[in-house]
């Protein structure tokens, strides 16, 4: 902190050699700069306000049922029209300030300082958005006054002739569009419906397109075999049930398989046999010959079994197992075999008719995206046609409705606040400038005696000496003022001290007196440029 504060005294020191410069500078900056100000005309602006009254019921209901009253479009029309090259030319002929412009380059430059300084809005609310206000700015009050009086009346006078002009051009208009769209539309009917004759069960559908509908049929054809394949070994399963168990059972009141009444003949041979040969085997062993004998015969009844279930189960009537079977396992399992060959059949026939359309969406991939495609564009342009027909139908309806509004007026103007400019100027703000002349001045002489001291520094003390040079100071010799040099720093301190205050000063009388310096600076202008 102490180095800053050492630096900055180091500085203003340094600054202040040049005092009289800078006092020098911030005199003849502030004087231009005063007489400037001084010189500045007076800038006077003149507004008008005036309220463009469009909210009636006439205007509501045609704005409910046809088209809504064209005010806004024709205040808007007029407002961008008193920017316009004509109206401006008019202005400056009708208020005589074309005579400012002596030369071609004058009157152009006339017309594009006019058009900058013409301001024409309008409330930002909804209460104020009918309310305009037309300001212009001069430096002569009177021809401010004149110029807005003259914009105001081309404002009403505009806005209350400009009516629909084009209103025929426009029903015209949409009747060759309705005729050129409604072609467009029969054109696009005709097409559409040829087309879909042509691609019929070509289309898509609700499903999507043919890869949606390829996609589904693959996903159904690969369930259907997966639910024929469980079938099928739901049936083989059934097939091996049926074939363990006994088509026929003995009836002895205790619903028990025995070997007491057969079912068939074979059984009942086979069973006989099989009684016989237990009771040898209680007497002989299994190499007698009667048992040898009885085991040959049952081996070929066996045999003979087997073929009679082959042959029933292969016969004419479509029932696997034994027709006219005793036992009810037998008899259920053999109506749940029955069961599941029909379901297989049908299951068969519906992956056969599956794989037919996968493969008929297969031959038809290459083709089919092309008349989806076909089929979506002239979806599209019939949608797109039928649109635009049905909006230019409700346009011209409308259009006709309003035309029929249009007849009657339906705008007032009320002028709130007529054309007037105040006594007081609006520019420049002279004090302000004054003000600002003044801090200018004196940050100039300042800047400049700063800007010189880094031209050409000096050192102050020891302190700043050995700061800059990086050595050490041996010794300080001091200086011994003499009462002359003493009074010739008191002199020059108090001429500088006089000189800031009468700086102060003339810049006090120039605020006070703004109003006779300016007159006195404005005519002898006048005078030199006469």
């Amino acid at each position: 902190m102490n180095e800053l504060i050492n630096m900055l005294r180091t500085e203003l020191r340094g600054t202040w050699r040049y005092r009289w410069v800078a006092m020098i500078t911030a005199w003849t900056i502030c004087l231009i700069g005063w007489v400037s100000v001084f010189a500045m005309p007076d800038i006077f602006e003149a507004r008008a306000q005036v309220y463009v009254d469009a909210d009636s019921r006439l205007a509501d209901v045609m704005g409910e049922v046809g088209v809504a009253p064209t005010i806004g479009s024709r205040v808007f029309v007029v407002r961008q029209a008193m920017l316009g090259r004509p109206q401006l030319e008019r202005v400056a002929r009708e208020t005589d300030l074309d005579l400012r412009a002596a030369t071609a380059a004058d009157r152009e430059a006339l017309l594009i300082s006019l058009r900058e300084k013409i301001g024409v809005s309008s409330g930002r609310t909804t209460q104020t958005e009918h309310l305009y206000t037309i300001t212009f700015e001069d430096r002569d009050r009177n021809m401010a006054v004149a110029v807005v009086q003259q914009l105001l009346d081309t404002f009403v006078e505009d806005v209350l002739k400009l009516k629909e002009q084009g209103a025929d051009d426009v029903s015209t208009y949409l009747a060759d569009q309705l005729s050129y769209y409604a072609g467009l539309l029969s054109g696009a009917e005709l097409r559409l419906a040829t087309f879909k004759k042509e691609y019929v069960g070509l289309l898509p559908g609700e499903n999507g397109g043919v890869f949606e509908r390829l996609q589904q049929e693959m996903d159904l054809l690969r369930q259907e075999r997966l639910d024929l394949q469980i079938e099928v070994d739901r049936r083989d399963e059934l097939r091996r049930q049926l074939g363990s168990e006994i088509p026929y059972i003995v009836d002895d009141g205790s619903s028990t398989q025995s070997a007491g009444v057969p079912g068939s003949p074979t059984e009942t041979t086979i069973t006989g046999l099989e009684v016989k040969r237990s009771d040898l085997l209680l007497t002989f062993t299994e190499r007698h010959p009667d048992v040898i004998a009885i085991n040959e015969q049952l081996a070929q009844l066996y045999a003979k079994r087997e073929a009679d279930r082959a042959a029933l189960a292969n016969s004419a009537s479509g029932m696997e197992g034994v027709a006219n079977s005793t036992n009810p396992v037998y008899q259920s399992v053999q109506i749940a075999l029955n069961e599941s060959g029909v379901r297989i059949a049908g299951l068969r026939s519906q992956v056969v008719q599956r794989e037919a359309t996968v493969e008929q969406l297969n031959e038809q991939i290459n083709t089919i995206p092309e008349v989806e495609a076909e089929y979506a564009e002239l979806t599209r342009d019939y949608q797109q046609y039928r649109a635009l027909y049905s909006e230019l139908l409700l346009q011209k309806e409308r259009e006709r409705m309003g035309n029929v509004g249009e007849e009657r007026d339906v705008v007032s103007f009320n002028v709130i606040d007529p054309p007037a400019a105040a006594l007081e100027p609006i520019a420049p703000k002279r004090v302000l400038l004054l003000v600002g002349v003044l801090l200018l001045g004196i940050g100039g002489g300042v800047g400049l005696a700063f800007i010189l001291h880094q031209m050409s520094p000096v050192f102050h003390d020891a302190h700043a000496l050995r700061i800059a040079s990086g050595r050490p100071i041996l010794g300080v010799v001091s200086m011994t003022w003499l009462e002359r040099h003493r009074t010739a720093r008191r002199f020059d301190l108090s001429s500088v001290t006089f000189a800031g205050l009468g700086l102060v000063l003339v810049f006090v009388l120039t605020v006070i007196f703004q109003e006779p310096g300016v007159s006195m600076i404005q005519n002898i202008i006048r005078d030199m440029a006469s």
